[in-house]
């Protein structure tokens, strides 16, 4: 549900073997879309058409950040030997200005690197080229409530997990909003370079739908058919605890958190703050093994966030680029490049803002959906 806590949530879990999910498969159910009560909130038309400009390929190649490459002059090696690889779906056509992208793909056991070339739609390519060698790329290390970029605590993914590296590159301030293309190959340790594939990118602008602006207020969540409303526990997982006597109790509730506030600001400036105001209940099992009954840990949790949103019409997705952190609990920090805290489908009505990422128990793969409704001042 946010990022401290899943952390939190997920250390517990590794920590207690009593804590562990049974491996059963995991099959995928379909949630659908809660009816709205009043009307629905179209897009504007064309909000933020400077997005479709095409960018000066030399200009973007010029002004990317990529930790660890290397930027060479002149056109990428050809294609050589027998190698191929495959980007994942899970990549997104979008990226962020600052923020950049992440591309995801495959690779060989002898991987050594890849080349990115940026070039635009009219095949104009960049002067130069990425080297970007095994390990160059990755994320620097930040705070570990940082590590989780998601508003849900026990987020999933559809996509097959053979995907298993990935390039983060960030921007410069210099790169305005537009679209340009990348094209990426790989190499091996024996000399051999992969085909290129080509990607086509949008960098989004901020903002993109003045409808969103306002103040958001949470009231419920909605988890693979189960409603759970403000300071009801949720996303509760059950321990089972063997007594010195040999008795088993099981706790149903024994992790759980609970929204006692969680509002969202939207501004007209294009930035975002969020207060996000919880309870973490955990079960005390050194004592409660002792005791052969449930005690229990309560932990007051805020985590205030400020970054910039943008809006993408075609995909009617929101997302949330936090630049400013701080944690009761964990103290506070900024994201330099920032750092993707919501990135996901919406929809909108003149009351009420829904968000909606996937979501797992463990067992069944579905989606969570967040309510929000709109602060009147």
């Amino acid at each position: 549900m946010k990022k401290m806590y899943a952390l939190t949530l997920l250390a517990l879990t590794m920590s207690i073997t009593a804590c562990k999910k049974d491996d059963t498969t995991v099959e995928e159910i379909m949630v659908t879309e809660p009816d709205p009560t009043d009307e629905i909130v179209p897009d504007p038309v064309d909000s933020n058409t400077i997005e479709e400009t095409i960018l000066n390929p030399d200009t973007v190649s010029t002004n990317l950040l990529i930790e660890g490459a290397t930027k060479k002059e002149g056109d990428a090696p050809e294609p050589k030997g027998e190698l191929s690889f495959l980007l994942s779906d899970e990549n997104s056509n979008s990226a962020f200005l600052k923020n950049g992208f992440e591309i995801i793909f495959t690779k060989p056991d002898n991987y050594a690197g890849a080349y990115l070339q940026i070039s635009n739609s009219n095949d104009t390519f960049a002067d130069e080229y990425w080297d970007i060698p095994l390990n160059a790329g990755k994320k620097s290390s930040v705070s570990s409530i940082n590590k989780k970029n998601s508003f849900i605590s026990k987020q999933v993914s559809n996509k097959s997990n053979s995907y298993d590296d990935a390039i983060t590159i960030n921007f410069e301030d210099t790169i305005p909003p537009g679209t340009f293309c990348y094209n990426l190959c790989i190499y091996d340790t024996n000399g051999n370079i992969s085909a290129p594939i080509e990607v086509c990118v949008e960098i989004e602008a901020w903002g993109g739908n003045p409808n969103l602006v306002g103040n958001w207020e949470f009231t419920k969540v909605i988890a693979l058919g189960e409603t759970y409303e403000l300071g009801d526990p949720y996303d509760c997982s059950e321990s089972n605890i063997t007594c010195k006597d040999g008795s088993k109790i099981t706790i149903k509730e024994a992790y759980c958190y609970t929204h006692n506030s969680y509002v969202i600001n939207l501004n007209s400036d294009n930035t975002f703050s969020l207060v996000l105001d919880g309870t973490l209940t955990s079960l005390d099992y050194p004592n409660s093994l002792e005791a052969c009954s449930p005690i229990f840990d309560n932990r007051n949790e805020i985590y205030q966030s400020k970054g910039n949103w943008a809006y993408d019409e075609e995909e009617k997705k929101l997302t949330l680029i936090e630049f400013e952190y701080e944690s009761n609990t964990e103290g506070a920090g900024i994201e330099e490049n920032g750092e993707v805290f919501f990135n996901g489908a919406i929809s909108l009505t003149t009351s009420e803002l829904t968000l909606t990422e996937p979501y797992s128990n463990g067992i069944i793969i579905g989606e969570e959906n967040l309510f929000f409704s709109k602060k009147i001042n």
